[in-house]
């Protein structure tokens, strides 16, 4: 039996080198076959390796994350409602300081998009000090603007 496997295993080795190309082909068909039959474990072993290499952890490692927050985005607290192609809800995006690596939390597409535009703490901390000053301290800021939807009255009067 053990001459037979060693027999088997020779004659495929010589295969592969004397038809290198015959034997690739063989084996990206296999490889397609098995993902269209096994997508949920296709995507998790992606999921597996994206994370290990963008953030240097598990699978196991990000869902205690995800439990500790609750399911939820560490900013807004909601659930992600962004969907992929195939209308299944995306999982919350690793937050992580691009200068030392360090993982902050997990957030929604919404929340990580908006962070993203901020290249800097200090532009960040700007951006919700001018959001949090009192628009009445604001000499400009002496009307309102119209309500969604409505126009202002001067621009239904014509004038």
């Amino acid at each position: 039996k053990e001459q037979e496997r060693a027999r088997r295993c020779e004659s495929s080795r010589k295969e592969r080198l004397e038809h290198p190309d015959r034997t690739r082909k063989r084996g990206r068909e296999w490889a397609k076959k098995w993902r269209a039959l096994n997508p949920e474990e296709w995507r998790a072993i992606g999921k597996r390796h994206w994370l290990k290499r963008q953030y240097n952890i598990t699978p196991e490692q990000y869902q205690e994350m995800l439990r500790v927050q609750g399911g939820v985005c560490a900013i807004c607290n909601r659930p992600e409602v962004y969907k992929r192609k195939n209308g299944t809800v995306k999982d919350l995006s690793v937050d992580h300081c691009h200068e030392t690596g360090k993982i902050r939390g997990l957030l929604c597409m919404r929340c990580n998009t908006a962070l993203g535009k901020f290249d800097d703490g200090k532009l960040f901390a700007a951006a919700a000090a001018y959001i949090a000053r009192d628009p009445s301290t604001i000499p400009e800021c002496t009307s309102t603007m119209p309500r969604r939807g409505r126009r202002p009255k001067h621009v239904e009067d014509g004038k």
